[in-house]
């Protein structure tokens, strides 16, 4: 468990620390995406072995997501923290060094852990550690710790490879999961529990009533962000013609824009209880414009591109972030990891499935508007999934309590500022 402290500024150094889980979990799917034109070149991957990476770490994740929630719950913060940096520092080095696409499979499947824990882990902190009128706010710079990563990344890596090679870009990640155990270690104590012991799971500690909703629009909305993840860049190189290091600013954009979306439906749904479910609604929606925009973009309509880009990233990018918040707020304490890990099976399904199917279909039809449609299609069905679940929600609410917990109801405040201990 995190060791209670009256400084702000290791209160700070402890939500860096989670932003950075978040980080580190995404860097590879960042750099498959922002080094997608140098890995189809240097090792003659096709499209759909290229999606095909994306699809086994989730797979990965997706296996290991239940086991990774329960862990969190039992065992706490700092060792699954631990093994999150150490596990995809191994996993980066052996993409780094791979000589062949087995080897890429093999480096994408060995980082299914640090993906399947850094939600459960990063949740259970939050839920335990930070008053209910707060939670918005810090999920979402938590969350928005991913959306950094992709901005760095997806700016960065092209430039690195471009002066050196693909792999010593790779290589360079590295050095963020040693920050992250670094900072583990001066943040997190070694207790497993709370001090004040754990939080007994009780006959009544259910998974919360909007979690099945909440894991299938996860699923929709995972196919298509994992789709504009693995395949933006090189369509934008391929289709548009663009240099590998201005088709990487492409992801930059997204990444940037989502950082500024997190924050800002985190910090509305501190100050308005409902914005959770028609939040979801709208980002569905906007998803969907954006991936329509990709679909008609030509290379003398690039305006189209950028402009899609930023709806993607306030919207496809973004939305985890309010799903994060929905499952702290409404599930209990004891359970909460699983709960997380149960609505991530379904966003990491999402993640398996839309990388090869959309690079499938490019492989087949020969142009990118085909795969763009298939997003469009999947993020209108998770606009659906989000106006039905949000209208049962609110029919039921006059007999039941919301889904989605208020601020300041459900788990008792928890303390802020707290004794030092060992």
């Amino acid at each position: 468990m995190i060791r209670p402290t009256e400084s702000g500024g290791r209160q700070a150094l402890l939500i860096t620390t989670l932003a950075l889980a978040m980080t580190v979990a995404v860097l590879l799917q960042v750099a498959f995406g922002a080094l997608g034109p140098f890995l189809t070149r240097d090792l003659g991957l096709s499209r759909t072995q290229l999606g095909s990476l994306t699809t086994a770490m989730y797979v990965s994740a997706a296996a290991l997501s239940m086991s990774a929630g329960r862990w969190s719950d039992r065992l706490g913060a700092r060792m699954p923290l631990m093994a999150l940096f150490g596990s995809m520092a191994a996993s980066v080095l052996v993409v780094a060094v791979s000589p062949d696409y087995p080897w890429l499979i093999l480096g994408s499947l060995s980082c299914g852990f640090a993906i399947a824990i850094a939600n459960p882990v990063t949740n259970m902190v939050i839920q335990r550690q930070v008053r209910p009128a707060s939670q918005g706010i810090v999920t979402g710079v938590k969350q928005a710790g991913i959306q950094v990563g992709v901005f760095v990344g997806s700016a960065a890596l092209p430039v690195v490879a471009t002066v050196s090679n693909w792999r010593i870009a790779v290589a360079t990640c590295i050095a963020v999961c040693l920050l992250g155990l670094v900072l583990t270690r001066q943040t997190v104590a070694p207790q497993s529990t709370a001090p004040d012991g754990p939080s007994p799971r009780t006959k009544t500690d259910r998974l919360p009533p909007g979690t099945g909703w909440l894991t299938v629009y996860a699923l929709a909305m995972g196919m298509g962000i994992s789709s504009v993840s693995a395949y933006l860049p090189l369509f934008a190189v391929e289709d548009l013609h663009l240099t590998e290091t201005v088709a990487g600013w492409t992801s930059a954009v997204v990444g940037a824009i989502a950082i500024l979306a997190r924050l800002g439906w985190g910090q509305l749904a501190d100050r308005v209880a409902s914005t959770v479910r028609w939040a979801l609604v709208v980002m569905g929606a906007v998803a969907v414009v954006g991936a329509l925009g990709l679909a008609v973009t030509t290379s003398d309509r690039q305006l189209l591109l950028w402009g899609s880009a930023i709806l993607i990233g306030s919207s496809l990018a973004a939305w985890n972030g309010v799903a994060m918040l929905a499952v702290i707020r409404q599930a209990p304490r004891s359970v909460a990891g699983v709960a997380s890990g149960v609505v991530l099976i379904g966003f990491y399904g999402g993640f398996a499935l839309g990388p090869v199917l959309f690079g499938w279909i490019v492989d087949r039809q020969g142009i990118y508007a085909q795969g763009w449609t298939m997003v469009a299609l999947v993020t209108a069905a998770a606009t659906l999934l989000a106006v039905i679940w949000r209208r049962r929600a609110f029919s039921a609410s006059a007999a039941t309590p919301n889904a989605v917990i208020p601020p300041g109801s459900g788990t008792p405040p928890l303390r802020t500022h707290m004794r030092n201990t060992p």
